[in-house]
């Protein structure tokens, strides 16, 4: 019975929380409830069939994609933490795009020195998606690990898309800044 009304409780939430959020803005008390009920009707979906379970992991992602859609990235962040935490529990190869997601998430909420942590526990993470790790080692004003990660960046994406290489130069440019070591624009720079 729980395992038919808890999908149900948690499918009417992430209906009903971004018209609430509409409706009474991001200080209204339904909303809030509404929050409150998704998140438990979630953990005790986890709670039922396990944290590795795909019902479950479909369940947290569902609510981490409403969550941030109205702003709660806190909440968010929780959930996709439990969803890399699941991931990683039955060893699927899913895991490097769900921490990926969590590290954006994380650097959108303000939390890049986190992020950065997780990220580093996974040496897969760090050699497939330097950009991502750079960019938050950027945030997190750790200038010398975003320089050696963007790098890794650029020499990755040799022979790629012009704006992806001029996106990683830009990264770059900030760093240089950022420690005082520029001057004048480089010759490269082109304002548009």
């Amino acid at each position: 019975l729980a395992l038919k009304r808890l999908p149900a409780a948690i499918s009417s939430s992430c209906e009903a929380l971004p018209l609430l959020d509409r409706l009474g803005g991001p200080r209204s008390p339904d909303r809030d409830r509404c929050c409150d009920i998704l998140e438990t009707a979630v953990d005790a979906l986890a709670k039922l069939l396990g944290p590795a379970d795909t019902m479950t992991l479909d369940a947290r992602d569902r609510a981490a994609t409403v969550l941030e859609s109205i702003g709660r990235f806190n909440e968010a962040v929780h959930q996709r933490k439990e969803i890399l935490a699941g991931l990683r529990a039955r060893s699927d190869p899913a895991a490097m795009g769900a921490a990926e997601k969590l590290g954006q998430l994380m650097g959108m909420a303000g939390r890049a020195g986190e992020a950065v942590r997780i990220l580093d526990a996974d040496p897969a993470i760090a050699a497939t998606k330097p950009r991502l790790l750079g960019n938050l080692q950027l945030a997190d004003n750790q200038l010398l690990a975003a320089k050696r990660s963007l790098e890794a960046a650029t020499e990755a994406d040799k022979g790629s898309a012009k704006a992806t290489a001029t996106d990683n130069r830009l990264c770059q440019l900030l760093i240089e800044i950022r420690r005082g070591r520029v001057d004048a624009v480089p010759d490269w720079f082109d304002p548009s």
